[in-house]
Parts: C-alpha cells; sequence; structure tokens
C-alpha cells in the first residue's frame, strides 16, 4: 500500500470537508441575514409601521398639509402652475411663487390614490428612511452601535416637535444626504458628491431648505481652506487647497442647478426676504419662534446641546474647522428657530456619536478607574459587540419591503384589517374647526370669511374652491402689512372693525378662546351662528 498516495487523498477529502463546512456556515449566514432583522431593520420598522398608526395625527398637527395637497391638484389639474394665488380672496390676481411644487404633486398624487392615510405613512417613510440613514453613517464612522441606537432615537424624539406631513419632511432626508457626500468626500474622497448638483436641482424644486445644501458645502470648503492657511504640514495644507477648491467648484454648480426651477434667479432672494429680513411673519409664526424649553421633546434637544458640551470638553481630540463651523452654525440657528431643531440634529448627531465613543474608549483602556466602573464599560462593550454582530455591512431588502407593502395594501383597504380599522389619519377636531366646517358645508353660507391664520390650510383643504380664505399659512405671499392687519383682527385691537370693513367680511370662523371672539360675543352688530370647544362662528347682523 502506498502510504504517500493515501495521505494525499485523504488530505483532499479533508480539504472538501472543510470546503463543504464553510460553505454550509456562508449559506446559513445567508439564511440568517435573509431571515433576521438588524437593529436598522427594527428601526425603521417601528418608525413606518408603529409610530403611523399609533400617532398618525402628529403628522396632521397643523393645516398646510391640506393647502399643499390642494396646490398639487391644482397643478395636475390644470397641467401649469398657479401663476396668480387662487385660494384667497384678499389676494385675488396677486403673484404667487409655489415654490415647492414638486413635493406638492407628489403629496396630491398619493392622496388622490390613497387618501389622507397614504400622506400620513408616506411623510413616516421619510423619516424612517432619514433616521436610518443616520444611523448607518453612525456606524460608518465606527461608533460603537450603542451609543449610535441611543442617539438616533434621542434625535428622533426630540424631532417631534416638527415631525409633519410637509415638504420641509424632504428637507431632513436631503439635509443628510448633502452631509454625507461632502463627509465622504472629506474623509474617504468618494466620488458621490458628483451627485450633489443634480440633488441640488430635485431639491430646488421641492422645499426651500434647498440652500441648506449651499451653506454646507461652503462650511466645508471654508474649513479646507482656514486648514490651508494654518498647517504647518505642507502634504495636508495642499491638500486641503485641492479640497477647497474643488468644492468651490462643485458649490458654484449645485448653486447654478439649484436656478433650475419655475423662478430661477428669483428664488433665492424671494426666499430670503420673506424668512429672514421680514421679523413681524418669522416672529409671529411658532414654528419660527425659539424653542421652548419647558417642552419635554425640546428637553431631549438640551440634551444634544449638553453632550455636545460634554465631548467638547472631554474628548483629547480638538474639533476640526470643518465640525467648528457646523456647530456654531446650527446651535445659532436651532435657537434662533424651533423648526431647524431636527436639521440641528441630523447635523451633530455624528459629531456627538464620534467623540462621545472616543471618551468611552479611553474610559476602557485607563487603569486608574475603580472595578465597578470597568466592569460596568465592559458590560456595554460586550452587549455592543453582540448587537454588531446583528448588523451586517448590507441590510435584506426584505424588512424594507414588507412593512412599505403592508402599509400600501392598508391604505388601499382604508386602514381596516378585517373590520378593524387600525389607521385613520385625519384632522384633530380639538384643535382644527372640523365639525365647524361639516356647519359650513351643510348651509352653505355666503360671503367673505374672516378666519384664524392656522386654520387657513385645513379650510383650503374642506372648503376650496366653494370658498376661500382670508389668509393661510402662505405667509410670503401675503407680506407684513397684510399680516399686520390680520393680528390686528385675531387679537382684538383698536382698528379691528375696519380692517373687517376693508376686506368686506360679511362672517368668521376664530378660535372659540380668541381675544376677538369674546369681542363679537359683545358686539350687537355681529351673532353667532354655531359654536363648540374649538370654533366659533360669526356673521355680520343683517337689522
Amino acid at each position: 500500500m502506498d502510504l504517500s498516495v493515501s495521505t494525499k487523498e485523504s488530505q483532499v477529502v479533508g480539504h472538501e470537508s472543510g470546503v463543504r463546512t464553510q460553505d454550509s456556515r456562508l449559506a446559513t449566514r445567508r439564511l440568517i441575514w435573509l431571515t433576521l432583522p438588524t437593529v436598522t431593520d427594527v428601526i425603521f420598522i417601528m418608525l413606518l409601521v408603529t409610530l403611523t398608526i399609533v400617532g398618525s395625527q402628529r403628522m396632521l398637527g397643523d393645516g398646510d398639509p391640506g393647502c399643499h395637497i390642494k396646490t398639487g391638484e391644482y397643478i395636475l389639474n390644470h397641467r401649469t402652475l398657479p401663476v396668480e394665488d387662487p385660494f384667497s380672496f384678499t389676494m385675488a390676481g396677486k403673484e404667487w411663487f409655489a415654490w415647492e411644487w414638486l413635493s406638492d404633486v407628489i403629496l396630491a398624487w398619493i392622496h388622490g390614490m390613497f387618501g389622507m392615510n397614504g400622506v400620513v405613512v408616506f411623510c413616516n417613510l421619510i423619516v424612517a428612511v432619514t433616521f436610518c440613514f443616520l444611523f448607518k453613517i453612525l456606524l460608518s464612522k465606527r461608533v460603537n452601535i450603542l451609543i449610535a441606537l441611543s442617539l438616533v432615537l434621542v434625535a428622533l424624539g426630540a424631532s417631534f416637535l416638527h415631525w409633519l406631513a410637509r415638504p420641509h419632511i424632504f428637507s431632513w432626508l436631503f439635509t443628510l444626504i448633502a452631509y454625507w457626500m461632502l463627509d465622504e468626500y472629506q474623509l474617504r474622497r468618494k466620488r458621490y458628491i458628483y451627485f450633489l448638483p443634480l440633488v441640488m436641482l430635485v431639491w430646488a424644486n421641492l422645499h426651500g431648505g434647498f440652500m441648506i445644501g449651499l451653506i454646507l458645502t461652503s462650511i466645508y470648503f471654508l474649513g479646507n481652506f482656514l486648514t490651508f492657511l494654518t498647517s504647518s504640514d505642507k502634504t495636508r495644507s495642499g491638500d486641503c487647497l485641492r479640497i477647497s477648491l474643488f468644492l468651490a467648484f462643485i458649490g458654484l454648480i449645485s448653486l447654478f442647478a439649484s436656478f433650475i426651477n419655475p423662478y430661477g434667479l428669483k428664488l433665492i432672494p424671494h426666499i430670503f426676504d420673506t424668512y429672514v429680513s421680514k421679523s413681524l411673519i418669522v416672529d409671529n409664526t411658532n414654528e419660527f419662534m425659539s424653542p421652548n424649553f419647558h417642552d419635554n421633546t425640546v428637553k431631549l434637544y438640551e440634551l444634544c446641546v449638553i453632550l455636545l458640551i460634554v465631548v467638547l470638553t472631554f474628548s483629547l481630540r480638538r474639533f476640526n474647522f470643518i465640525q467648528i463651523g457646523l456647530v456654531i452654525f446650527w446651535i445659532h440657528m436651532s435657537l434662533f428657530s424651533s423648526r431647524n431643531i431636527p436639521l440641528f440634529l441630523i447635523i451633530i448627531t455624528p459629531i456627538i456619536g464620534e467623540y462621545l465613543n472616543d471618551i468611552l474608549n479611553q474610559l476602557q483602556g485607563r487603569m486608574d478607574i475603580k472595578v465597578w466602573v470597568k466592569r460596568i464599560v465592559g458590560g456595554f462593550f460586550l452587549i455592543s459587540k453582540r448587537l454588531h454582530n446583528l448588523e451586517p455591512g448590507t441590510n435584506s431588502p426584505v424588512y424594507f419591503v414588507i412593512p412599505v407593502a403592508f402599509m400600501v395594501l392598508l391604505c388601499l383597504n382604508g386602514g381596516r384589517i378585517g373590520d378593524k380599522v387600525i389607521l385613520n389619519a385625519q384632522f384633530d377636531s380639538k384643535r382644527f374647526p372640523v365639525d365647524a366646517v361639516n356647519f359650513i358645508e351643510a348651509n352653505q353660507i355666503p360671503g367673505r370669511m374672516f378666519n384664524e391664520f392656522a386654520w387657513g390650510g385645513y379650510l383650503i383643504y374642506r372648503l376650496y374652491p366653494g370658498q376661500k380664505v382670508f389668509i393661510d399659512g402662505r405667509a410670503d405671499m401675503y407680506g407684513e402689512p397684510f399680516v399686520k392687519d390680520y393680528l390686528e383682527v385675531i387679537r382684538a385691537g383698536t382698528n379691528w372693525a375696519s380692517v373687517l370693513e376693508k376686506n368686506d367680511i360679511n362672517w368668521a370662523t376664530i378660535p372659540t378662546s380668541s381675544p376677538i371672539a369674546a369681542v363679537l360675543r359683545a358686539d350687537n352688530r355681529w351673532k353667532h351662528i354655531y359654536k363648540d370647544d374649538t370654533a366659533t362662528i360669526f356673521i355680520r347682523n343683517s337689522s
């Protein structure tokens, strides 16, 4: 017997057995990958399904979704953008910038196909994708998975204050995409940034927040240029100069791309003039006001600011010029206006995550800490490792497709599973004049109506084209002088009667608790014909 041949054969058999074992393990891993949800999948399912069903009214927390839907319907029906205001009698014939036209068309189409349930599901889908993408960005920066999960959940909770079914939801996602493109180019020279002008082109037709993309590019440009000016390392200085010149070029192309919209060069000055230079509109619109730190959701924002201070204080690594620029700009913007808090969190969370991760790693390696602290930190990292094993580099599409398909079928079935309604997205009758509008529709009240500013979009949604409004959320069109007139009436100022006379107002739908409601109740020239806890309808006394 030839022992050498026998040995070789056994080696071959052993090798084949090893290959089969390895293939079996790979097959098992693929099966697990296809069947077990990852942490990202769980976040996505929780946001899309759970929060849509439980908190559908949250997305309809103001009346503007109604106006956006009707604008989209107008564009789809007329196959053109409105040149003049079609929704109010006070601004009839005035030029109107429908600069969120693409978002409006999308929302109107979804509304036509799936109703208001579909609009809420779609906007929640955008939110879910945004925060899952944020989670993935944190992991790509090698942030501990438990830290990443905790920060994303905090950011999500703090974003609730502006969680509304409106075009700004697109800006959450597009802000994150722009940040990711710039950061990937800065750190890894990835070429995704070549698509930034295309992103800007689409973004400029979805929402006015597209200017954030230009600002982020400017911050990255300035950060690199300052590093070029100050760094003693010639290689690094040269690299930063090349990056800054490239970013200047990309930023310029992106700016030109943003001009490809129905209003061309006029759009940026129009947005800037309305929301930056006109303080009356900003100062009297809740979402543009500074955050109220007594609000529970704002406390989560406060927590993030505190974490930012903590990491800046204790991390051995200093912020670079880009991070300093991002932190200064977004802290200012979020303190100036509460609507900017979600954007602050989207940009700042990766910075907090990186530096908080550094602090924990430093803590783990220290020898001068007590044993119980080491045990806690060690247990934290052990749990993180086990969770990280459930999070592969890429996610199976199964846990994206199934929840989305489920929500689509649910919307097509009117939000019902069998005889039970589990999704019924509608405006809250405690916040909006739902029953009052039912009364208006039933009685066909003639003449011009004065209405509450915050209800304008809802009234357009319910009553257009039969009844036009006095005012709605399109403050950029109405302008400061008209907003002053509105405030004079709703606050029952000394000239309220003359403003109503000037605009030939026959009746009014106003909050029952408003100052003007109390005044009209005591004025014999007016009488109320409908009243509930939310709204009162007054009509001029004909006698």
